[in-house]
């Protein structure tokens, strides 16, 4: 367990090294020259956006903007029509994550001493799911939100949370966590964890 992240930090962190100081050679008979691809412009609220994540079909993104005022979650079509307003409470919110079936999106607020909310990606009633949490992930079936706790740059604790709320968040791989720093997460369709960042128990 713990050996094992340690390694993946390492081999990783090694990888990435040796990318950055010895870039790979083109193949041969690629161009030296950069390739021009086109940007399009998606949003254009006023005030800022943050936090943008596209819906799982490639149609829609979901943002945090504050051209109400204060961040909101936003929705936003590819194909040009208005951006749907789905939040407006005078909390801020951020951090939106869509489900895997685009039917819902999770996403965090500061209301009522904060936590993460669940509402349709079409708008309409928000539910509680926690009290607490950031960074908001769903599980690859769609049957859990995976989130961190702690600090937002390290974080100290991970939960995992059903998205039907029945029961409270549980605490994953507490013992591995414990004292260490940690920067990000994801979640893989086997149902293993991969954690980035540093283990207390490696120094």
């Amino acid at each position: 367990g713990a050996f094992a992240a340690r390694v993946l930090a390492v081999g990783a962190g090694g990888w990435w090294y040796r990318q950055r100081a010895s870039p790979a050679p083109p193949p041969s008979g690629a161009s030296a020259t950069p390739v021009a691809r086109p940007l399009t412009r998606l949003t254009f609220d006023e005030g800022l956006q943050t936090d943008a994540t596209f819906s799982p079909d490639g149609r829609s993104i979901a943002y945090a903007s504050d051209r109400a005022g204060n961040f909101d979650i936003w929705v936003q079509a590819l194909d040009g029509s208005q951006p749907r307003q789905l939040t407006n409470s005078p909390a801020p919110e951020t951090q939106p994550a869509w489900s895997p079936d685009g039917k819902t999106i999770v996403f965090r607020s500061d209301r009522d001493r904060g936590g993460l909310f669940l509402t349709n990606a079409h708008g309409g009633p928000e539910r509680q799911l926690s009290s607490f949490g950031v960074n908001p992930v769903w599980s690859p079936d769609g049957s859990e939100i995976l989130f961190s706790s702690g600090f937002a740059e390290l974080f100290t604790g991970l939960h995992a949370v059903a998205a039907d709320a029945g029961s409270p968040p549980l605490v994953l791989l507490g013992e591995l966590m414990r004292g260490g720093a940690w920067h990000s997460f994801a979640p893989h369709p086997d149902g293993r964890i991969s954690l980035y960042g540093l283990d207390a128990k490696s120094g």
